[in-house]
């Protein structure tokens, strides 16, 4: 009888536990969170030019129930020369240790090779990588952990961060009377919570503005009309974002 019962037992705690690691996924990291999907370029050392992409950065392409899930590697930039990472917070001494000098000095920003550092408190507190304000290498040197940079279709972003963006409205210029389009973004809020993230939405409700944003972060891609590629990226600390909540 007691073997019986101790059989029952071990069976019920072994359904519990695998039926905990179905439902959990058992905490398995998506590439990205990892960092294996920043990879060596095959015969890179043949590029010599300069400030050169030693690294690719594979699209992370998500199960659809980890495409909303958020970790520290989304408030980072990956560097594709270097293939270190930038990171929400870091000191300018140590995004310079990856950027480089910078090229250009506006108030609390920081134009680098290929990216827009905003800074409060010595800290780094936005990153900007945006189609006319740079070209040729530098305007994909820098890409999201998850593989997604400027010039990445719509189809490919949606792989790694879901299908949810707001569709571009048309607009009517009152002197000229031509239609324009304002382009199309997908814009994603979490917050960091110690090391972890927790995803809050595409747009924040009244609650949550209510609340103590300051450990709130977003994500902002933004398409071009021309083609429905991503043409500007935004990762930033919420209150440190033009315009705010």
């Amino acid at each position: 009888m007691n073997r019986i019962l101790i059989k029952s037992g071990i069976a019920a705690v072994s359904a519990a536990v695998l039926l905990s690691g179905t439902l959990c996924g058992c905490g398995k990291k998506t590439a990205s969170q990892t960092g294996e999907n920043i990879v060596p370029v095959e015969n890179s050392e043949q590029n010599n030019s300069e400030n050169k992409a030693n690294y690719e950065v594979k699209l992370d392409e998500r199960t659809r129930d980890t495409q909303y899930s958020y970790g520290e590697d989304d408030i980072s930039l990956v560097d594709t020369v270097s293939g270190k990472k930038i990171v929400l917070g870091m000191s300018e001494t140590d995004i310079e240790s990856i950027a480089g000098e910078p090229s250009k000095i506006d108030g609390s920003y920081k134009i680098y090779d290929g990216v827009v550092v905003r800074y409060g408190d010595g800290k780094a507190v936005s990153f900007i990588v945006a189609n006319g304000q740079f070209e040729g290498a530098a305007l994909t040197r820098y890409k999201s952990s998850r593989g997604v940079g400027v010039g990445t279709s719509a189809e490919d972003f949606k792989k790694a961060y879901g299908d949810s963006y707001t569709e571009g409205s048309e607009t009517v210029d009152e002197k000229t009377g031509n239609t324009e389009k304002n382009a199309s973004r997908a814009v994603r809020y979490f917050k960091k919570d110690g090391s972890d993230m927790e995803f809050l939405g595409t747009r924040l409700t009244d609650e949550q503005k209510s609340g103590d944003t300051s450990n709130y972060y977003l994500q902002d891609f933004m398409f071009s009309n021309a083609d429905g590629k991503i043409a500007t990226i935004r990762v930033s600390l919420l209150s440190a974002a033009a315009g705010g909540i």
